[in-house]
């Protein structure tokens, strides 16, 4: 996975296998986010939802389960949403129903669009156009 946060508050994550970040490093990212204090959302595509879910390593998904834990009321009071673009509409399917399970686990809705455009209009209706409340957060630090 790969995170590029240069557009914020829209957040692009690649998922494609191979691109780059270890999981320490996306957590920090994630950290960075939470840190911030504004609201954003979470934009991507790339992942093999029909593949192994089973792939992940175990100490993996140990840590992020340990930090989403760690960091419930930050992620609950920022993340707006997680938009995945899938434009094959049979990998869609896939997608939507591992949604469930995303939105259980993360607390945030993931929604499925078929374009960037889809996706980009799905912004406009989860994100406020008004940035920049005052929340006192209790973000942990650590990434790991």
């Amino acid at each position: 996975m790969h995170i590029d946060i240069t557009n914020f508050p829209e957040v692009w994550m690649d998922f494609t296998h191979g691109t780059g970040q270890t999981t320490d490093e996306v957590l920090e990212v994630h950290t960075v986010l939470l840190v911030r204090g504004e609201p954003f959302v979470f934009l991507g595509g790339g992942g093999d939802f029909e593949g192994d879910r089973d792939a992940q390593d175990v100490a993996d998904r140990k840590k992020i389960s340990l930090w989403m834990k760690r960091n419930k009321k930050a992620i609950a009071a920022l993340v707006r949403a997680m938009i995945y673009i899938e434009p094959n509409v049979s990998k869609r399917i896939a997608v939507r129903a591992f949604a469930l399970v995303y939105e259980k686990f993360w607390g945030y809705p993931m929604f499925v669009a078929a374009s960037r455009d889809e996706a980009m209009a799905i912004v406009r209706t989860v994100l406020p156009s008004t940035q920049g409340a005052d929340l006192e957060l209790d973000v942990a630090k650590s990434a790991v």
